[in-house]
């Protein structure tokens, strides 16, 4: 007699038989029977059925289409980035162009501001006057030193031309500058 066993005591596992009043583990077993054996015990029995084997050419398509996807995904990443990058130098560009608008406009400001002081020079009859034109570094302590060698006469300057302080005068624009003979 045969029978398939679990030992707890000594964990195996297998068929058992007895021989010679031993109980001896078998390393192997055969089914005889003259009986056909139905077909649900076969199937407990057999191999189970392995998924048909891909041929080496469709392993190398999804390799490549994997590959190809990795790609894609990294230049569509870098491609993201450098629109970003760009974006915040055109931020940057427009900031720059709308501060220089700006700048622009203050200084149309002030240079329709020197044409009117330039064209309402108040030139009394009585006196002579000299046309000049304010040079890059020009300051009007030097101008008055120049003209009436006394860095004093700043103030008849800034009377003379309608003038706020001696730091308003611009590059280009053109004072009076009285005389007496």
């Amino acid at each position: 007699m045969v029978a398939y066993v679990y030992d707890p005591v000594l964990q195996d596992r297998g068929f058992f038989f007895w021989r010679e009043s031993n109980l001896d583990n078998s390393s192997s077993y055969y089914i005889y029977d003259n009986k056909k054996l139905n077909s649900d015990f076969k199937k407990k029995f057999e191999e189970p059925e392995m998924p048909p084997k891909k041929n080496n050419i469709t392993v190398f398509l999804i390799i490549v289409l994997l590959l190809f996807n990795i790609i894609l995904a990294g230049f569509l990443i870098f491609q993201h980035f450098q629109i970003d990058k760009e974006n915040k130098t055109n931020e940057d560009f427009k900031s720059r162009l709308s501060e220089l608008k700006n700048e622009i406009t203050n200084l149309n400001a002030k240079l329709e501001a020197a044409k009117r002081t330039n064209d309402s020079i108040n030139y009394n009859s009585g006196e002579n006057v000299i046309k000049y034109q304010v040079k890059p570094g020009d300051t009007l302590k030097k101008i008055a030193t120049e003209f009436y060698n006394d860095p004093e006469k700043v103030n008849l300057l800034i009377r003379f031309n309608n003038l706020k302080d001696e730091y308003d005068i611009t590059t280009g624009q053109v004072i009076g500058i009285p005389t007496n003979n």
